[in-house]
């Protein structure tokens, strides 16, 4: 599997250049850390960037090829599932943190996994 880490400067310009798919396709995996993530996303970047970082079309693209996706939720609602860790607990604790999630979809986490809660529970074996 290639690997690659990208920092600002790449992505920046490749975004601009309207050709920001080469990474996808010379590479297996794109790893962008934290710190370049946020600065791709400061008031001082230009617009296209910024929108291309919000709409992450790394998602799209790994669709478009069949490539299974799955973000921070999906991770915690796994676990959960395997009981490794507590669900709610979890998500306030990410939510304490400086992580963009939609709230939506936190609310709609905790009420799958209150619905597969209730259904173990009434599991007679």
């Amino acid at each position: 599997m290639s690997v690659v880490v990208s920092d600002t400067s790449p992505l920046h310009y490749l975004i601009l250049c309207g050709v920001d798919t080469v990474l996808a396709r010379l590479f297996e995996r794109v790893v962008i850390p934290p710190a370049v993530f946020a600065e791709l996303q400061h008031s001082s970047t230009p617009l296209l960037v910024r929108e291309w970082m919000r709409a992450m079309p790394g998602r799209t693209v790994a669709a478009q090829l069949l490539i299974p996706v799955i973000g921070t939720l999906g991770l915690l609602e796994r676990a959960a599932t395997h009981g490794w860790i507590d669900l709610p607990q979890s998500l306030e604790r990410l939510r304490q943190t400086n992580a963009r999630l939609d709230p939506t979809l936190i609310e709609a986490a905790l009420q799958r996994y209150e619905v597969k809660s209730n259904r173990k529970s009434e599991d007679p074996t």
